[in-house]
């Protein structure tokens, strides 16, 4: 395993926190965005960057994966949001 497969891997580790970091700055940027419209772009925007990145580097991102992890990342904010609302009951 050389370093550039370990670096994919890591970013694809840390892709759904990043992509809240980023939808929340966008959030704070641009407050009129409907709410509706963040879970699409928290899909999308992993995409496109995966896209991106495979067009202008040698880099192997698989775009269908961050798709996935973008999802990832909306049900992580919905976990997050559940758990401050209600605690952790069992």
């Amino acid at each position: 395993m050389d370093w550039n497969e370990i670096s994919i891997k890591a970013l694809q580790a840390i892709v759904p926190v990043l992509t809240l970091i980023v939808v929340g700055l966008i959030r704070l940027v641009l407050p009129r965005i409907p709410r509706a419209f963040l879970p699409i772009l928290a899909a999308i925007l992993p995409f496109g960057v995966a896209v991106l990145t495979n067009y202008l580097t040698s880099a192997t991102l698989n775009p269908w994966l961050m798709l996935i992890l973008g999802a990832v990342a909306t049900w992580l904010r919905e976990l997050i949001s559940t758990i401050n609302e209600h605690g952790l009951k069992s």
